[in-house]
């Protein structure tokens, strides 16, 4: 679709409203995820499964980033993120933790753990906001 006045046939790329050629990238959803662990003990874990509403062809692209109050920290985009940290100032006594959200051709699948190791490390709290874009053309 060409720009009003200007031939469909002959118009360049700067000429057109619309071209099949190219695919636009839109948001699909989004929304919030808080991390909930099994227990309130030394050693835990957490599953969940966060579906999109329709089953795409293929994984679409998903941006993640970890909610701060108003603030959003990039953790990662694509097909899924990784984030663990392994802290340890008291030698012997490190604190593990990892979430990892694999991006399936129908959700979000999350998957957590943490083990503190002693009962001095506070429960790890963890807010991940996502995006989904799909792309339209």
């Amino acid at each position: 679709m060409s720009v009003p006045g200007v031939d469909v046939l002959a118009a360049g790329n700067n000429q057109l409203q619309f071209s099949s050629d190219f695919s636009a990238l839109s948001l699909f959803t989004q929304g919030y995820h808080s991390l909930a662990w099994s227990s309130g003990g030394n050693v835990a874990d957490h599953a969940a499964f966060i579906p999109f509403g329709k089953t795409f062809a293929s994984p679409p692209l998903v941006w993640f980033f970890q909610y701060m109050g108003s603030y959003l920290i990039p953790l990662g985009n694509a097909y899924g993120v990784a984030y663990s940290i392994q802290d340890g100032s008291l030698p012997g006594q490190p604190r593990n933790f990892y979430v990892n959200c694999t991006v399936l051709t129908n959700g979000i699948d999350v998957r957590a753990f943490y083990n503190k190791q002693t009962t001095g490390w506070p429960q790890p709290s963890m807010t991940i906001a996502y995006f989904v874009f799909e792309y339209n053309l």
